[in-house]
């Protein structure tokens, strides 16, 4: 939308976004969204897409599959993305977290570069199963991580994780996990 509601043009009108992803670059020109996959839901979940905010080219996919609980915008570095994947699973509730973690470079234009690995795949603690999110701080010179049983700091050099809280998680007695929210 440009000044008001009346007036608006449409970036992506395939009908298929998923909703879990959907971040605006720190300069607007930018929109990183996921879109249902194609695939069975067992196979691949989602894809990572970007696209320009001036509705002049067509999205872009980042060559990135099954991203459910983080991608984001890196404040530092100008047109770089981070995103931490999981495996798809037939059972419940879909998925088996990486707890990784990778950034990315994308071009003017949206297109992705090789990404960088951060985190490798790991366990990620109690109820790992269910994910890692992660927030930039502001001027993205800390990123936080949040999992059912802690928080704590990435070191963004070497990847390592600095516990700051345990958290004893909550026992849901379901196929889901509880996250508290995490922000700056």
């Amino acid at each position: 939308m440009e000044g008001s509601t009346s007036n608006r043009k449409p970036l992506v009108t395939t009908g298929d976004l998923d909703g879990r992803i959907f971040a605006l670059s720190p300069d607007g020109s930018l929109l990183l969204f996921t879109r249902k996959s194609k695939k069975p839901a067992d196979q691949e979940i989602n894809t990572l897409w970007v696209v320009s905010t001036d509705g002049k080219t067509a999205p872009i996919s980042l060559g990135v599959a099954n991203v459910v609980h983080f991608a984001a915008w890196v404040p530092s570095a100008r047109f770089s993305v981070a995103y931490s994947t999981v495996e798809p699973r037939a059972q419940a509730p879909g998925w088996q977290a990486n707890n990784n973690l990778f950034v990315m470079r994308v071009g003017l234009g949206g297109t992705p570069f090789k990404p960088r690995e951060l985190i490798e795949t790991n366990f990620g603690g109690a109820y790992g199963w269910w994910g890692t999110t992660f927030a930039y701080s502001p001027g993205g010179s800390l990123l936080a991580y949040i999992r059912p049983d802690g928080i704590g700091l990435v070191n963004l050099e070497d990847g390592s994780l600095q516990p700051l809280l345990d958290v004893t998680p909550l026992q849901t007695r379901s196929d889901w996990a509880w996250l508290p929210g995490l922000s700056w």
